[in-house]
């Protein structure tokens, strides 16, 4: 939950500007899917999740919208002093191609439903209608998507690996 403006600001005021980019530098990590470090600071743990949400809410805008350094950012940061909302779009501008990946995820989860969870098995298939003696693996993948939906995929372990290497590729 993204704090009220004035808790925001409270919290901000207690950060000088390279404890708060640092805090920035691991929001934009966040949104990138890797992992979170958060540093020691003067701020409770609720109060850096909450700065953690604001910064992260704020980020998703600027990039959603596009705004530049002279346009406003959400209304819970109109109380920030305005050197903290300009390092929050400089560090943005610093670390272009994190921001072009966490654009990349905005879009994504707005066309194409999210992996809820898979489960997957892999069976030792002995024989089929075709071939008495087959003896090979077989993987089966199910992906559950929101609402309910799956999709059961099942493959050879040539059709893995080649299912693997294109993941690792991307």
């Amino acid at each position: 939950m993204v704090p009220h403006k004035t808790e925001l600001s409270a919290i901000v005021s207690k950060l000088d500007t390279e404890a708060f980019s640092t805090l920035v530098g691991v929001c934009i990590e966040g949104l990138c899917g890797r992992l979170e470090t958060y540093p020691d600071s003067n701020l409770s743990d609720e109060e850096i999740k909450a700065l953690s949400n604001a910064v992260k809410s704020a980020t998703e805008t600027i990039l959603k919208l596009n705004l530049n350094r002279h346009q406003p950012l959400p209304d819970e940061w109109t109380n920030v002093d305005l050197k903290f909302t300009e390092l929050l779009h400089q560090c943005l501008e610093e670390r272009r191609e994190d921001a072009k990946l966490i654009r990349k995820k905005i879009i994504l989860n707005r066309v194409s439903p999210n992996l809820k969870d898979y489960n997957w098995d892999v069976k030792w298939v002995l024989g089929s209608s075709n071939l008495s003696s087959l003896e090979q693996p077989l993987a089966s993948v199910n992906f559950i998507l929101p609402g309910g939906t799956s999709h059961l995929i099942e493959m050879t372990e040539s059709e893995l690996d080649k299912l693997i290497q294109s993941l690792e590729s991307k």
